[in-house]
């Protein structure tokens, strides 16, 4: 069993990309994003990597569906 359950801070897209590695840059965000697929999906968002996510991602979990 595989749990899909995603942990997400309360806090922006970046913040979580950045998680990872705290001292990356923008550019470096924005090709993990690339390489995850989800930098186009953040994009449509009116705040790209600042949108908030809120815990877990609940946040954008009901307006994804149309982004």
């Amino acid at each position: 069993m595989v749990p899909q359950d995603t942990p997400l801070f309360n806090n922006t897209f970046e913040f979580n990309i950045r998680y990872g590695r705290i001292d990356c840059s923008e550019d470096e965000i924005i090709a993990a994003a690339k390489r995850a697929r989800i930098h186009d999906t953040i994009m449509k968002f009116p705040d790209s990597y600042q949108t908030k996510v809120g815990e877990r991602g609940l946040m954008i979990s009901g307006i994804l569906r149309y982004v």
